[in-house]
């Protein structure tokens, strides 16, 4: 996302800094918003303060990710039974928020239970599954740019989850800011631009979709 979004600012502002930074804390996130020395927040939460503002700009659908010669598993469909039964890979910061999934549901402990491995990069999570047993669950958007060449497949999740939504979040104060509403177009054109390219699996793409840097990542933009 970064080098499109760097394109469309440089081709409109070539003055304008970008920094990139994680966010650390939802506290330090609303603070940082509402000094404006961050414009805006790509993040999977909803804080709990009334002065942000939301608007969603990802949808992800779950799905089950695993080699396509995965000695279980056969096909392209599985229970929850037999999923149940195997270990999984995650991405680290992708688990653990009510925000995401609530504690009590079985899918969150079963991913609580039976996570053998945390990755930093989705990239990384894809090669795991490609060389090892374990599965991954993650979106189908994550994972497009990866099934052909880590030689994955895509099976149905078997449980009722709802799509998980991310949102882009700013300060309302910004309402008004020109800059910042500018700046916070060029971001979301920067998240479409992306899904549209994994949609189309080109191989240029596997580098795009990481979660936490995409989902947990602030955004300001200096002169």
């Amino acid at each position: 996302m970064l080098p499109k979004l760097y394109e469309l600012i440089q081709r409109e502002a070539p003055q304008v800094r970008l920094n990139m930074c994680t966010t650390v804390s939802e506290a330090e996130t609303a603070i940082q918003l509402r000094d404006h020395s961050m414009d805006a927040v790509l993040h999977f939460e909803r804080f709990d303060n009334q002065d942000l503002q939301y608007k969603v700009v990802i949808r992800h659908q779950p799905v089950i990710i695993a080699r396509r010669d995965h000695p279980r598993i056969d096909g392209d469909t599985a229970s929850k039974q037999k999923i149940m039964q195997e270990k999984l890979v995650r991405v680290a910061g992708t688990h653990g928020s009510s925000a995401v999934m609530a504690e009590d549901n079985e899918v969150f402990k079963f991913i609580a239970r039976k996570t053998a491995m945390i990755v930093p990069s989705a990239m990384a999570q894809m090669a795991v599954v490609a060389r090892s047993d374990l599965l991954a669950i993650t979106s189908l958007q994550i994972a497009r740019p990866f099934l052909q060449s880590f030689a994955l497949k895509v099976l149905p999740n078997p449980w009722n989850i709802e799509p998980i939504h991310a949102f882009m979040v700013w300060h309302r104060t910004a309402e008004g800011d020109a800059g910042g509403a500018w700046f916070r177009s060029k971001l979301h054109e920067a998240v479409r631009s992306l899904l549209q390219e994994s949609e189309c699996g080109g191989q240029r793409n596997r580098r795009a979709f990481n979660p936490v840097a995409l989902i947990a990542m602030a955004a300001f933009s200096n002169p």
